[in-house]
């Protein structure tokens, strides 16, 4: 949880809604044995970066659920991966994370795959990393997937009002 900032409102209000962002008391409920681990992204001044690895007993088999929140530290709202981008950027990105995902499977095809408000992912100041839960892309046999674009790849198409925007 985050501790700390000097507005206890705000503080509050991100420590909620990483708790609901995670599932944990519907995890909780519905008596799973769970596990959360997380890293904390970057300092980067503008957001604050969560990467979560949640892993669930119960159901049919384990589950291993990748997961990640990016939220603005002035309001403690979330960003969205299309909400870095201007609305041109979005082909391209999408062409990029396919074709990091099947170099990643070592498949000939992704399903249907698109970005969209749940896409999970993090940044730094040199690269975009996209988290994949085991089932999300394929079998789940398979494994969860973090796909690594070189953000200089992307650079024509960053929203200027991003958090991208002010640390290239």
């Amino acid at each position: 949880m985050v501790t700390d900032l000097p507005d206890k409102a705000l503080e509050k209000k991100i420590n909620t809604r990483i708790e609901t962002f995670i599932g944990l008391r519907d995890l909780i409920y519905q008596e799973r044995s769970v596990e959360v681990t997380y890293e904390q992204g970057p300092d980067l001044g503008c957001c604050l970066q969560f990467h979560f690895t949640i892993f669930s007993e119960g159901g049919a088999h384990p589950f291993t659920s990748e997961s990640a929140l990016v939220l603005d530290l002035e309001t403690g709202e979330p960003y969205t991966l299309m909400g870095l981008f201007l609305p041109t950027g979005l082909a391209p990105l999408q062409l990029l994370i396919v074709q990091g995902l099947l170099e990643h499977f070592q498949i000939g095809f992704v399903d249907d795959f698109q970005i969209d408000e749940n896409t999970n992912f993090t940044f730094d100041a040199v690269n975009l990393y996209l988290y994949f839960s085991d089932c999300e892309v394929i079998s789940c046999s398979a494994g969860p997937a973090v796909i690594v674009i070189e953000l200089d790849r992307l650079k024509a198409y960053i929203n200027p009002k991003a958090p991208l925007a002010f640390i290239q």
